[in-house]
């Protein structure tokens, strides 16, 4: 029997969320991300993500290797929107 074990890291990260025929805004969230995959959140990286409609500190990453943290999320996310109107 083997036992693969994957670390996960709590980070609080300060997103700037660009919805597709939507707002821009930016965020602060926090997420568990899988060790070898902390790259992916590095200053300037793009990637996938999900917003819960209403809720835009509820930012899910896409594909598995990190998850939102309800917890660990601001009970104020500091939402910021980037296009004034």
């Amino acid at each position: 029997m083997r036992l693969r074990l994957r670390l996960r890291l709590r980070l609080r990260l300060r997103l700037r969320v660009e919805v597709e025929g939507g707002e821009r805004y930016e965020v602060t969230t926090a997420w568990m991300v899988e060790q070898g995959h902390v790259p992916k959140v590095m200053e300037g990286a793009s990637i996938k993500v999900d917003v819960v409609q209403g809720r835009p500190a509820e930012v899910h990453p896409r594909g598995g290797w990190a998850s939102w943290d309800q917890i660990r999320t601001p009970p104020d996310p500091k939402h910021l929107t980037l296009d004034p109107q």
